[in-house]
């Protein structure tokens, strides 16, 4: 089961009921989320340990970005809860010890919420606003993309244009002298080539009336031919 850990700031009684409603709500969709609300107490190892532990084990960190958050996240507030503090010590460091490579901490904005609050090593990946891109954000927790790619087809063999004739694979060999026989087999060589290459394309095409085109101008072609 896919489990997500909250990083916040205890801003306000509000604040806090916001990310219990987020937490519950991931957890209603099927996923084990947890944040420091649904401990009862304290955890028998410390806030500490139990902070780095829950950022280790779970498959996404969601911090969610306000005014507050930043400040103790970069180390400059010396009142009110180190949590975050400690928090922003550890996500810095594991993401310097990948080389940024981010998979793992999605940063969150609350409604009305600033990008300029969002710590300088996640700004470069995708930012979510909740609750109105709440479906997004569950869409990447759960890899759940909106659009899929289609499979790749086959490649479109594309006619020639009409009465246009098709170049020799190879250049022709110039023609020693230019009398009429020359000429006759010259041009019969070019049609022949032409042909070999029409019925391969009729082979290959699928589409009927493609081929109905493809068909018209071999019927030309060995007409020509017969002229000769």
């Amino acid at each position: 089961m896919t489990k997500v850990f909250i990083s916040y700031s205890h801003d306000s009684q509000p604040h806090r009921d916001f990310i219990r409603g987020l937490a519950d709500q991931l957890r209603t969709d099927g996923l084990d989320c947890l944040i420091d609300q649904y401990v009862n107490g304290f955890p028998p190892e410390g806030w500490q340990r139990w902070m780095e532990n829950q950022i280790e084990a779970a498959d996404f960190v969601l911090l969610v970005c306000t005014e507050t958050y930043l400040r103790r996240y970069r180390g400059q507030e010396i009142n009110g809860g180190k949590g975050v503090t400690f928090e922003g010590v550890v996500i810095s460091q594991t993401l310097y010890d990948h080389y940024y490579r981010n998979t793992k901490f999605v940063p969150v904005l609350p409604e009305g919420g600033d990008f300029g609050h969002v710590p300088l090593p996640l700004k470069p990946y995708s930012i979510y606003t909740l609750p109105q891109q709440y479906d997004s954000l569950y869409r990447y927790l759960t890899a759940q993309p909106e659009y899929l790619a289609p499979a790749v087809g086959s490649r479109r063999i594309m006619p020639p244009a009409q009465g246009a004739s098709v170049m020799p694979t190879s250049p022709p060999t110039p023609a020693p002298v230019n009398t009429l026989g020359n000429l006759t087999a010259e041009r019969r060589a070019r049609l022949q080539e032409k042909l070999r290459l029409l019925y391969q394309q009729y082979d290959l095409e699928t589409r009927v009336e493609e081929k109905m085109r493809t068909k018209a101008i071999i019927d030309q072609t060995e007409a020509d031919l017969r002229g000769l």
